[in-house]
């Protein structure tokens, strides 16, 4: 977006569409789906995920450990009116039906009569880590300066 309101060229690998139009004033993009990752807040927590109007699909690249929140967060009133039932840990896939369960909270990954819909959008998100050569496919992914994992922060 901004590259192109600078009328700049936008290089072949950066993904995505371009929003200057609504800046504009003009219809904006439509897509399908939108895709996410996490590697890293304050600790490794590698997570991959895709939406669609209907559901949430969520890999957890890590499965059997719970959230990780960073220092700040944990220590909030906010983390604390969360209780811990939040804070199981967590399965290797999760799938939301949005319009059913808005607030995730019931997991139908293991649902067989969502088996279609969970392996299309796993699918989906598998196709589009690669696309993006996602380094999580290789294997855990290194800890950049400054986080917990790495050692470097202190409190």
């Amino acid at each position: 977006t901004l590259l192109e309101l600078a009328g700049g060229e936008v290089p072949a690998f950066v993904q995505g569409q371009s929003f200057a139009g609504v800046l504009r004033g003009e219809p904006g993009p439509r897509r399908g789906e939108v895709f996410a990752e996490k590697n890293y807040h304050d600790q490794y927590d590698p997570i991959r995920a895709i939406r669609t109007d209907r559901y949430a699909y969520i890999r957890n690249l890590q499965p059997g450990t719970p959230p990780r929140l960073s220092g700040d967060i944990e220590r909030s009133p906010s983390r604390r009116g969360l209780g811990a039932d939040h804070f199981r840990a967590r399965p290797g896939e999760e799938l939301y039906d949005l319009h059913e369960d808005p607030w995730q909270q019931r997991n139908l990954a293991d649902d067989a009569s969502y088996a279609p819909v969970k392996a299309d959008l796993a699918a989906r998100l598998t196709q589009w880590m690669d696309e993006t050569n996602d380094p999580a496919l290789a294997g855990p992914v290194v800890a950049p300066s400054g986080t917990l994992d790495a050692g470097s922060v202190t409190r």
